[in-house]
């Protein structure tokens, strides 16, 4: 069964970024920005971008958010980090990208299942928000899981579903909305985890 598609936007850039060799990839897309603006004419230059790195910069995502994703190497990804500890955010967002709450946050994680290989993930606070956990069920080898409860998380009880999981951790547990839920999946987790060892 193919999985489906990168259904979010937001997870599609952090993806597209994780990919790259370079965390400042960005620095490298002068020439084939140039060129594209042709097509563009309404687009700032590259020089009037780098010149003005406090305000968002709109015309650059069109052109970053359009570059293609070679999903095929999702699935070569052995560990994965989503937060904003991303300067790909700051190019295309501005400096101050942080102050905007909704500007990058990821509402829906289909398609994450792409990245079968994953042993490490962990889904930084903020920029994740209402997302359904199933896209982990196809993580078969995944071992270690950091998530924030405070993303109003739905279908919690997929963490119950991951054969691998050896270590859990859910931060704000006591102030989530949801706190119950994750209580009790959590003591389950735990009394199968202690059965096993």
């Amino acid at each position: 069964m193919t999985p489906p598609p990168i259904a979010d936007a937001n997870l599609r850039l952090a993806l597209l970024d994780e990919l790259r060799d370079d965390p400042d990839w960005v620095e490298d897309l002068e020439e084939a920005y140039e060129q594209a603006r042709q097509a563009h004419p309404d687009w700032r230059s590259w020089e009037e971008l780098s010149e003005d790195t406090y305000e968002p910069n709109p015309d650059l995502e069109a052109f970053v958010r359009a570059l293609p994703l070679e999903v095929d190497k999702l699935g070569t990804l052995t560990s994965l980090t989503l937060d904003g500890d991303r300067d790909v955010y700051a190019w295309l967002g501005g400096e101050t990208w942080y102050e905007d709450e909704e500007l990058f946050v990821t509402r829906d994680l289909t398609g994450l299942e792409r990245c079968e290989a994953l042993e490490y993930l962990n889904i930084g606070q903020g920029l994740h928000q209402g997302c359904s956990l199933r896209p982990l069920r196809g993580m078969t080898k995944l071992r270690e899981l950091w998530l924030c409860a405070l993303g109003g998380y739905r279908d919690i009880e997929t963490l119950l579903e991951l054969p691998a999981l050896e270590k859990i951790e859910i931060g704000n547990v006591a102030t989530s909305d949801e706190r119950e839920t994750w209580k009790r999946v959590l003591a389950q987790w735990n009394a199968r985890h202690q059965t096993r060892g």
